[in-house]
């Protein structure tokens, strides 16, 4: 009877400290997933783009409830380094006001920072259109992909370009 009850003491132990950890990792992510996206997304039907003027986004910002808005863009691209290639959702967004809609943006990086985003300062890669943004946010597992550190160049690669450029 001690082994059974050393057993069973052993085994609901387990299961008290698995739902501890699931419950950290939880929250962990949780927090993750909702700082990373807004608590409600105006779109067009069929994700199609959609651009709200200045009216739009007056009435937004005066809406009960309503904290913050900023404008952003998605798209599935393809991303490119001088070693390899992945693919990616790509999110733009406006440096100024997403981070008052996307806790995420506040949270510390291992490497660089989210505010050369806004920086006009910034140096767009060889070859990039004119006044092209110079700055990009991705994942570790996407920079060990692509074999590349803070400063590197990457190319993004969109589908949707309506018309061929020498720059791709």
């Amino acid at each position: 009877t001690t082994i059974s009850v050393v057993g069973v003491a052993l085994g609901v132990w387990l299961v008290i400290v698995s739902l501890a950890i699931l419950g950290g990792f939880e929250h962990d992510l949780e927090g993750k997933l909702i700082g990373a996206n807004a608590e409600l997304l105006l779109q067009k039907e069929n994700r199609r783009a959609f651009v709200a003027d200045a009216a739009t986004m007056d009435l937004l910002k005066n809406t009960d409830g309503v904290v913050a808005t900023s404008q952003f863009l998605d798209a599935e691209v393809a991303i490119a380094s001088n070693t390899n290639h992945t693919s990616a959702l790509l999110f733009g967004i406006d440096p100024v006001a997403a981070p008052l809609v996307l806790s995420v943006l506040h949270a510390p990086l291992d490497q660089g920072s989210v505010d050369a985003l806004g920086d006009d300062k910034s140096h767009a890669p060889p070859g990039s259109a004119p006044g092209a943004p110079g700055g990009i946010v991705i994942g570790i597992e996407m920079q060990k992909m692509l074999h590349v550190e803070v400063g590197d160049a990457v190319r993004v690669i969109s589908p949707l370009v309506e018309r061929m450029a020498p720059i791709g």
